[in-house]
């Protein structure tokens, strides 16, 4: 099974198997992959927000669907945040 075929649920309940590539640190989302990338926390206070944000990752080359989920997660558990089903 591919990560495409998850729903978003399914996909906030699986393991962290990224914990070390996406970190909150400073109060940022930093990740580390091939390159370094930051996301302001405080921009990920809504579900409107965090769309904006996981839509601009969409657009990077670099990023997987993967550190797409786990930036979602980390957003949500440090902002409790509750959107999906």
């Amino acid at each position: 099974m591919t990560i495409e075929e998850f729903t978003v649920g399914e996909l906030m309940e699986m393991p962290d198997t990224l914990a070390d590539k996406v970190i909150v640190e400073d109060k940022h989302i930093i990740i580390r992959d091939q390159y370094q990338y930051e996301i302001p926390l405080d921009e990920c206070t809504t579900a409107e927000e965090l769309l904006d944000w996981t839509m601009h990752l969409c657009e990077k080359g670099w990023v997987s669907p993967a550190i797409i989920h786990r930036v979602v997660k980390v957003a949500c558990k440090e902002n409790n945040l509750k959107f999906y089903r």
